[in-house]
């Protein structure tokens, strides 16, 4: 059925990389309250939500909030005949229920992973949000060509309480629905 007019959808982005954040929300402002945060038109956001890299989100710059970025832990990295296996421990030190890992298709090709111990179907724009993690985290073996001297990734994690950003007010007159707060950062390993 069609969604109640009464219901927001915001989302949350940090980048941990240049300090800056972002609203975002797949549907445009529905209320003078998501018209003032949502105040660009909508376009993709692949470096902040890489899982939807293709969707048109409407979004506008937010507050920073201090929230630290998930961590990748290299476990174990050897390179044989042109492949590179690499074995991952990818943590959220805030302790989000989801965590994500992409990978670079410029630097690499994945052949092959599996993540928490299943099979994770490789591509060459290969990439996943993993739900409860616990609080040692994943891990994640790649088995990789490599484009570059170096790998690159983005990790994130996924948490659900806008209370963390810094002079947010839940509207009054109106649900938001699926909230989300994501915290990305870039790596070369």
């Amino acid at each position: 059925g069609a969604t109640d007019p009464r219901q927001e959808y915001l989302w949350y982005a940090l980048d941990t990389d240049n300090g800056s954040a972002t609203w975002a929300s797949p549907h445009g402002p529905r209320s003078a309250w998501s018209e003032a945060l949502l105040t660009a038109s909508a376009t993709p956001l692949p470096e902040l939500f890489p899982w939807r890299a293709d969707e048109s989100l409407s979004h506008g710059a937010a507050p920073v909030a201090d929230l630290v970025p998930p961590d990748v832990e290299v476990l174990e990295d050897t390179s044989a005949g042109g492949a590179r296996e690499l074995r991952l421990r990818l943590s959220s030190p805030r302790g989000a229920p989801a965590v994500g890992l992409w990978v670079d298709g410029a630097t690499a090709t994945v052949h092959g992973a599996t993540v928490d111990g299943q099979r994770a179907e490789p591509s060459s724009d290969f990439g996943f949000m993993f739900w409860a993690p616990g609080p040692n985290g994943i891990e994640v073996t790649l088995t990789l060509s490599v484009l570059s001297d170096r790998l690159g990734v983005r990790v994130s994690d996924l948490s659900g309480d806008l209370s963390v950003v810094p002079g947010y007010e839940p509207p009054t007159d109106r649900v938001v629905v699926q909230p989300s707060v994501v915290v990305t950062r870039a790596l070369e390993i």
